[in-house]
């Protein structure tokens, strides 16, 4: 108790004659004074999304994860996903495609995002997910990686396309617009295979051809240096023969 017998939680009003004992702010009237109020129980000033917490004549307010702000304002701290790999990859049947999504802005909280895979030209009998597409970000872990195992069918047929699509129902997750897909094309690993073999036998063909006109040329050029050769002892030998050497006493007196 407290001056004129008031509670300690009150303020004593003195009057003519007599007082009055008022509680204190944050504080109800009883039997025996004065209480404490729970606001946390009734009508507070905290955000929807705010944690209230009662004190003493009094109570706080704090946002609650994934938000900011004093407590009576809270307002969404947006983080946004998006792949951080190719957005156009390409892979041949039996490989892996690695993917990576990432988290941009001040990550405070868990979050979970889904990477919907959606057969475009392909079906889901030509991929595995490994080991899943669901996506958990928490602090500290703002990077997650996701791979596709492509399937070998070993069935001659057309390339294949296939769509991830990044999703998330939290609040707090946008999806990046531009970052937000990624298109996998998947070559044909026969139909590849097949046009890669025909691709070296056609460039063996043509170094044969090569090597076998190189050989001509050389042969070619070889006659014809021989031949020239001949051409010029003969003819030195034709010179020889028609030669006339005069007898000596010719230019004799």
């Amino acid at each position: 108790m407290a001056l004129g017998n008031c509670h300690v939680k009150s303020t004593y009003v003195n009057t003519r004659g007599s007082f009055l004992c008022t509680c204190n702010s944050g504080f109800a009237r009883n039997m025996t004074g004065c209480e404490d109020i729970n606001e946390c129980e009734g009508g507070h000033g905290c955000d929807a999304n705010a944690h209230c917490s009662n004190t003493k004549g009094h109570y706080t307010c704090t946002c609650i994860e994934g938000f900011t702000g004093d407590g009576q304002e809270c307002t969404i701290i947006f983080l946004t996903l998006g792949f951080s790999n190719d957005l156009r990859l390409t892979a041949v049947e039996g490989s892996l495609v690695v993917l990576t999504v990432q988290v941009a802005g001040v990550l405070t909280t868990h979050i979970f995002a889904t990477v919907i895979v959606t057969p475009g030209s392909a079906s889901h009998n030509d991929f595995n997910v490994l080991p899943s597409t669901e996506l958990n970000f928490s602090p500290g872990v703002e990077e997650v990686g996701i791979v596709i195992a492509i399937k070998n069918d070993s069935i001659n047929e057309n390339d294949e396309v296939f769509v991830l699509t990044i999703a998330s129902s939290n609040a707090s997750v946008h999806v990046d617009k531009d970052k937000g897909v990624t298109i996998v094309t998947v070559l044909d690993e026969t139909k590849h295979s097949s046009s890669s073999n025909r691709g070296i036998l056609i460039g063996a063909i043509v170094a044969t051809v090569i090597i076998f006109v190189l050989v001509l040329l050389i042969v070619a050029h070889w006659c014809y240096r021989r031949n020239r050769n001949v051409r010029e002892r003969e003819t030195k030998e034709d010179i020889g023969l028609y030669t006339v050497v005069p007898p000596k006493d010719v230019f004799k007196s």
